[in-house]
C-alpha cells in the first residue's frame, strides 16, 4: 500500500485542516477511502469505505466528492473526463498515474504529511463549487470523499 492514504488518514484530524473546513462553511473533512487503500485505511484508522474499483466514477457522479486522489494503481483512465463533468478534482499523486486532465501534486516521502496536507487543502477549497442540492439528494446515506457542509 501507499504511504499517502495512511498519512492523509493521520493528517485529516489536523487543527489546521478541520479550522480551513470550518472557515469555509463545513463541518469538517469526510475522508473515505475506495480500493485496495480504502481496507488498508479501514482497518488501521476506521475510515469509511466509499466503493470498490467499480464504483469510482459512480463516487463522482454523486456530486458530493470534493477531490479524489488516485495513486500508483487501480484508477480508471475515465476519471478525469467524469470529474471534468462534475466538479470533482481528480489529484493524482504518482508519476505512474498521471493522466491528462488532473491535478498532480506529487507524494514525496520525505514530506510525507506537508504533502498530504497540500491535498486535503485542495479538497477543502474546492467545496464551494459543489451544488447545493447534493446533501438533499443523499440524505443521511451519503458517501464520498468531501467536505461535510
Amino acid at each position: 500500500m501507499s504511504l499517502a492514504p495512511e498519512i492523509m488518514a493521520d493528517v485529516v484530524h489536523d487543527p489546521e485542516i478541520q479550522k480551513a473546513a470550518q472557515a469555509i462553511g463545513a463541518k469538517g473533512v469526510n475522508l473515505v477511502g475506495m480500493c485496495c487503500s480504502a481496507n488498508e485505511i479501514l482497518m488501521r484508522h476506521g475510515i469509511p469505505v466509499a466503493g470498490n474499483f467499480l464504483q469510482q466514477e459512480l463516487a463522482i457522479v454523486t456530486g458530493a466528492v470534493d477531490a479524489m486522489v488516485v495513486d500508483v494503481q487501480c484508477e480508471m483512465q475515465s476519471l478525469a473526463q467524469v470529474a471534468k463533468c462534475y466538479h470533482t478534482q481528480l489529484i493524482t499523486t504518482s508519476p505512474k498515474a498521471k493522466m491528462e486532465g488532473a491535478t498532480h501534486i506529487e507524494f514525496e516521502e520525505h514530506r510525507a504529511p506537508e504533502v498530504a496536507k497540500k491535498i486535503l487543502l485542495e479538497g477543502i477549497r474546492n467545496f464551494k463549487n459543489r451544488k447545493t442540492n447534493v446533501e438533499n439528494s443523499l440524505g443521511d446515506h451519503g458517501s464520498g470523499g468531501r467536505v461535510q457542509p
